[in-house]
């Protein structure tokens, strides 16, 4: 399990709200308590969340909860995460039961809680420098309803969070900084030199410079050993090249 109180941490600096909670499928009525938490509004270690602090917690206090104070009997039972829109994933962690739940990035769901208090650390975990510019917002709701436990992936498979070179940066896409798998929105223009014949076996699989981007070999079928590997910058511009026996 994480140990999510190594962290840099900060109290709730929203306000909560809550309110009458009906659930139309079983007839439950109840309260939620609702918090927002806009992550660019706090700080770690004397700066920004994001690539210098990407991990962070905030401590929420329901008892506090208004403008509706909930009642002495009310329990925790439910809790929905809306983490649609962040690009990094949210956990929530009770420390009187250590019990945990976690939504991804770009998802919302509800999850079963099992505690008896009315504290929760609330974690972000790999928080992007990108995702605190676009001032991304995570909301969670609270409730003594018991509720199926779902989940809605908002991008499920087509921009998973492949994380790119550091170095090399694509622009004028979904997630700039990330490469997401080899579906065939970019095509590589140029020669990929892969000569077979009775004669000439293969030598060389020289894939054409690209100033920005990644390159994703999805099939390749080797018969002869590896004799070396490297890098070149023939021509003007850098090549990587595989030289087989």
């Amino acid at each position: 399990a994480r140990n999510f109180l190594a962290f840099p941490f900060a109290p709730y600096n929203g306000v909560y709200s809550s309110k009458p909670f009906n659930n139309g499928h079983g007839g439950q009525k109840g309260v939620l308590v609702a918090v927002d938490l806009k992550w660019a509004t706090y700080q770690a270690n004397g700066g920004p969340l994001g690539s210098a602090n990407p991990n962070f917690v905030i401590t929420v206090n329901l008892n506090t909860a208004g403008p509706n104070t909930v009642s002495g009997t009310w329990t925790v039972q439910s809790v929905y995460i809306d983490n649609e829109g962040v690009d990094f994933p949210v956990y929530v962690y009770f420390p009187d039961s250590q019990f945990s739940i976690s939504c991804p990035a770009n998802s919302a769901g509800w999850y079963a809680v099992y505690t008896n208090a009315r504290q929760a650390l609330i974690a972000g975990i790999g928080i992007s420098s990108g995702a605190i510019a676009a001032a991304q917002l995570t909301r969670i709701f609270f409730t003594d309803v018991i509720m199926v436990p779902s989940l809605d992936e908002e991008r499920p498979s087509t921009v998973p969070n492949y994380l790119g070179s550091p170095s090399i940066q694509r622009t004028n896409s979904l997630l700039p900084g990330f490469g997401p798998p080899a579906l065939g929105d970019q095509t590589a223009s140029g020669n990929v030199i892969a000569v077979e014949t009775s004669i000439y076996p293969v030598k060389q699989i020289i894939l054409p410079k690209s100033s920005s981007g990644f390159y994703y070999i999805t099939s390749l079928f080797i018969s002869a050993p590896l004799i070396q590997s490297q890098y070149s910058t023939a021509n003007g511009g850098t090549q990587f090249t595989a030289e087989f026996d």
